[in-house]
């Protein structure tokens, strides 16, 4: 809805204190601990394929919340994050084919 793309705007276009980088990181770290599983895989693809961050640093994203948002919650997060980098390779792969 419209209400809820300018509150999305508002977020992540109108904090300017912080790089896409770092509210990306914020986001991740909230999603993990949250175990918002879609969204955490949305932002890691999200991250990956924007050049926000690279697959090693998702990884390293992940490791760093283990002992604040829990084993649990991490082991979860890391298999995420492993999909979503998978997936990403399997594209480029496909699209290396593809020429």
């Amino acid at each position: 809805s419209g209400l809820s793309m300018k509150m999305f705007n508002d977020y992540w276009g109108g904090i300017e204190e912080l790089s896409m980088r770092e509210k990306r990181l914020v986001v991740m770290g909230q999603t993990m601990t949250l175990g918002e599983w879609d969204a955490f895989a949305i932002h890691c693809e999200c991250a990956i394929k924007n050049g926000e961050l690279s697959a090693a640093e998702v990884r390293a994203a992940v490791l760093m919340g283990l002992p604040y948002g829990g084993f649990a919650r991490g082991t979860s997060a890391m298999q995420r994050a492993e999909q979503v980098i998978a997936k990403i390779a399997a594209e480029a792969e496909s699209m290396k084919d593809a020429q």
